[in-house]
């Protein structure tokens, strides 16, 4: 009997060759059927513009079904996601799944939302613990943002920060490796991720916001056997 092709992975082989229409159809059915590795990677080409129109509310809708099936790079770009479409709330808890897991996207974009008390309480201890986190995995935009905070937080909240950051990475039972960002495509929540430019209170002289924005982009990585585009 022949063996039946594998449309995840014959996408993943088209999206390669640059058919990202094709590669689009392939995953369609799959995706439609439940498989989260094809419905995130439709998210992808919805978010990329790649075989289809960009649309970022339907690529939070297909990260949103792969997520909640467990894919871990479908988790980490719905929080994303949930960010940049103004859902910040809702983006909480995933980005901090993310960030436990030692994601450094998520742990930059919550570092900055601790930061400025964007939709949780201000914390800046937390914030410089998972700024410190991000910047030691590679990410150049967490290690210009350790800069800029340095301005604002005591020596003593940034030691406690980086005791909290030790405490994370012993949490995440591994070391953090460095992250490859080589050939990503940057992609700005809303203009720029800036929390919010105002000041909570005209007595608070602290309160500033942070003008920083992530870098969320694409590469292609084997996963389980097949090639399929893996959010960096």
């Amino acid at each position: 009997a022949v063996a039946q092709e594998d449309p995840v992975k014959a996408g993943g082989d088209a999206w390669e060759r640059g058919e990202f229409k094709l590669a689009v159809d392939r995953w369609r059915g799959p995706a439609a059927t439940g498989n989260p590795d094809a419905q995130f990677n439709l998210g992808q080409a919805y978010k990329l513009g790649r075989g289809v129109p960009a649309d970022l509310t339907l690529a939070e809708d297909w990260y949103r079904k792969a997520a909640l099936q467990g894919h871990p790079q479908a988790e980490d770009n719905y929080g994303l996601a949930l960010f940049q479409n103004g859902k910040r709330t809702e983006a909480v808890q995933w980005l901090q799944k993310s960030a436990r897991r030692g994601e450094p996207r998520a742990q930059f974009v919550l570092g900055t939302m601790f930061f400025n008390g964007d939709s949780v309480a201000r914390d800046w201890v937390r914030a410089y613990a998972l700024i410190v986190r991000s910047s030691q995995s590679g990410l150049p935009q967490a290690s210009a943002a350790l800069a800029q905070m340095d301005r604002y937080i005591s020596l003593t909240d940034r030691q406690q920060g980086l005791t909290l950051a030790r405490q994370f990475e012993e949490d995440a039972n591994r070391p953090q490796l460095p992250v490859q960002y080589a050939d990503f495509a940057l992609w700005q929540l809303g203009k720029r991720l800036r929390i919010d430019d105002a000041r909570i209170g005209v007595e608070d002289r602290n309160a500033h916001a942070l003008p920083l924005r992530p870098a969320v982009g694409i590469r292609m990585r084997r996963r389980h056997g097949l090639r399929h585009p893996i959010a960096e």
